[in-house]
């Protein structure tokens, strides 16, 4: 095991491959050799990837009357705000197939998809306050037990 240094950090945040491993990094970190500082640096490394994570992981949304998991990675964004244009502008087109994680291709009108667009909307934001929550904990900190407790 090594002790993790704030450029170590600083090249983590800059190569997004090395922000995958963020996550197990402060797991390895050692807590005891480490200063207040390098813990609290690697423990909002870790909060970031675990956001980020936890986001393109999917949401959950009844907009077609039961629960189905939706993904909501860069391309599904994409393909979602698509489908949702393509009905605001063909009227005549009353549904398109869109991709739920579990059940496949399923029809959606328009209404349904601006529900689902809501839908991961508030999945991320709650994520994204999650994180910031857990980031001020962080930073007010007093030692590196009260760190290492603050867990996502």
């Amino acid at each position: 095991m090594r002790v993790l240094v704030s450029k170590d950090l600083k090249e983590l945040r800059e190569e997004k491959t090395a922000v995958l491993d963020a996550d197990q990094l402060f797991q390895e970190l050692d807590t005891k050799m480490a200063t207040l500082e390098e813990v609290k640096a690697a423990k909002d490394a870790q909060l970031v990837y675990l956001c980020d994570f936890s986001i393109r992981q999917g949401f959950i949304s009844k907009a077609l009357g039961t629960a189905h998991t939706y993904p909501s990675d860069m391309e599904a964004q994409a393909n979602l705000q698509s489908s949702i244009k393509r009905l605001e502008n063909e009227p005549s087109k009353e549904v398109v197939i869109f991709k739920t994680m579990e059940a496949g291709f399923l029809p959606h009108t328009l209404e349904q998809l601006r529900q689902v667009l809501n839908d991961g909307f508030d999945h991320g934001e709650n994520m994204i306050i999650r994180r910031e929550l857990l980031r001020t904990q962080v930073e007010q900190a007093k030692n590196v037990q009260e760190v290492v407790s603050i867990v996502w």
